[in-house]
This record gives structure tokens, sequence and C-alpha cells, in this order.
């Protein structure tokens, strides 16, 4: 049922595959999902500010092995995702391995299998800036190639952590655009999430928001960040940009990080069903199916 546009295994099974453990995937994150009711799942190769080029090809080359030797489809055009097997996109969150030669380093990671990517995590780089860097500094003259040549390649660019500056500079450019894992700042001052202003330039775009289960980002009271919330994320978003548009993106971490404060009742895909039920309240079950994944699965089919 579930469609997931965010999730951190890329990082995990990387990092586990440095500790010695080359089967983190099939042997628990995969019977994991399945379990779950998740159909499919956007693996993100997580790189902060301080991680080389040759360890984003590294990573990103065990991941794409770890889809390949597993029983799951990995999604690398529209046709794929009429398989009726568990669906897979290798996605890059953060490319600050990438300070020169962009064009041919974006042309490697789309041979590899990326489809999706952002610029930069939460830090300023030689591409973009995310919400902790500079208020004022946007894309760079290297940051304008990588988009350049993703436009080319089709292939599509997440805006999620991006700041401001940097966002509205994207949107200058005609490609694919999506925020894989982000709420509504008007609920939650978190400056992860979407102002007013950005949800306007979205709603002209084709494009869509994935719902994140970061506590965080769903609620300033700590009291406060649970499922119901998180639906109110939802209902603003579909005002704003109208139900087609809403996704899912729950940036879950507590396989890596059992610390990281995830939403009170659901801490992990185990607990989906409470945000379905919280959905229930709102949403008929046709509705709760595309934001679980038919949007998700429209959006893909028409960009991939």
């Amino acid at each position: 049922m579930w469609f997931d546009l965010h999730a951190d295994i890329g990082y995990d099974i990387y990092k586990e595959h440095l500790l010695g453990n080359d089967n983190r995937f099939q042997e628990y994150h995969l019977p994991r999902l399945l379990k779950d009711n998740v159909s499919g799942v956007c693996i993100a190769c997580f790189f902060g500010d301080y991680e080389s080029w040759e360890v984003m090809q590294d990573c990103v080359l065990f991941a794409r092995n770890q889809i390949l030797n597993s029983d799951v489809q990995f999604v690398l055009s529209k046709e794929d995702l009429k398989s009726d097997k568990f669906k897979v996109i290798l996605t890059i969150e953060g490319m600050y391995g990438i300070q020169d030669d962009v064009a041919n380093k974006i042309q490697w990671l789309y041979d590899q299998g990326v489809r999706i990517g952002s610029l930069c995590w939460n830090e300023e780089n030689a591409l973009a800036t995310g919400v902790r860097g500079t208020v004022d500094h946007g894309i760079t003259a290297l940051g304008r190639e990588a988009i350049l040549k993703m436009q080319e390649l089709g292939m599509i660019l997440d805006v999620s952590h991006l700041n401001d500056k940097s966002f509205f500079d994207v949107m200058e450019y005609d490609l694919p655009i999506i925020a894989t894992h982000s709420n509504a700042r008007a609920l939650c001052s978190a400056l992860r999430n979407l102002s007013d202003e950005q949800l306007e330039v979205l709603k002209k775009r084709d494009t869509l928001v994935g719902l994140n289960a970061y506590g965080n980002f769903v609620n300033d009271d700590e009291s406060l960040r649970d499922c119901k919330h998180l639906v109110e994320h939802a209902k603003y978003f579909e005002s704003k940009l109208g139900l087609s548009r809403i996704a899912c993106g729950f940036d879950f971490m507590d396989f890596y990080d059992p610390n990281t404060f995830m939403l009170a009742d659901m801490q992990n895909s185990s607990e989906l069903h409470n945000l379905e039920s919280a959905l229930s309240k709102v949403y008929n079950k046709k509705d709760i199916l595309r934001i679980a994944s038919l949007n998700t699965l429209d959006f893909l089919k028409k960009y991939l």
C-alpha cells in the first residue's frame, strides 16, 4: 500500500557494509518493509558535509549491487513500475562530493540508476545551500551546471533540503521537481518545512510533496508530535496544492539511530497502521490510497 519517497536505507546499508555486514538490505530492511505493507521505497544514499566523490561512488555502487542482488524491481524507467515486485528507486541526498567535473559526475550517478537527487543536505556546498547555510546564498555556478545536466537526463531534483534562496533559484529551470520529505512551515516553524510562498510556486509545477514523520517537522510542541498532527499537514497541503500532490516521505531513521525523535505513535514502518487510522478520520479509503502510493506512482509514470 505505502510508497515511501525517502528512507536513509542507502546510508544504513553502506554503514553496515563498512562494519562487515553485507546482508543488511536482504536480511533486515526488505523483510521488514514487506511485512509492514510497503510496496516501494526510495533508498537514499546520504552525504553530508565531508564525504569525497570516491565515498559517494562507493556507497552508490554498494547500494546498487544490493538492489540488483535482491528479489525486487530496480526502477529505472516507467516500464519498471508495471512490475508486481517490491519497487526500489535509488536516490541521492546531498551531493557534497561533487566539487568539479559536474556534468560527468551527474552522468555517472544516472548511469548507476540514480533517478532522484538533491543538490545538498542542510549544509552549504559547491552546488547549493541548505537550510543551515547562509540565508542569501543560493545555487552556485557549478550548481547550475548540475541542474542543466539533470534537466538533460530527466533526473528528478529533490528540493526538500534547500534553503529558500536555492529553492527559488531552482524554480527558474524546467525539470521535474519533487519535495520528497517536507511538511508545511505554516504548521511547524522548522526551516526544513515549506513556506506558503514555496507551496504557491510548487502548485504551478507538476510536483509532489512527501509527508515527513520526523517529529521536529510536525509540530513545535513536542506533545503534539503524532499521526493526528501529521494529518494536519496533509490537510494543509490539500488546501494549498490539491489532493493529487500529497505523498509520503517518512524519513524513518530508527534503524540506525534508536534515539531519533520520530512521531510518538509512528516510530517506524511497523506503525504505519496508526497513520492510516488517523487519515481515515479525514479521508476515504480511495483518497488514503492516493496519498499512500497512487499519487507517487502517477508522478513517477510521468517523469521516469
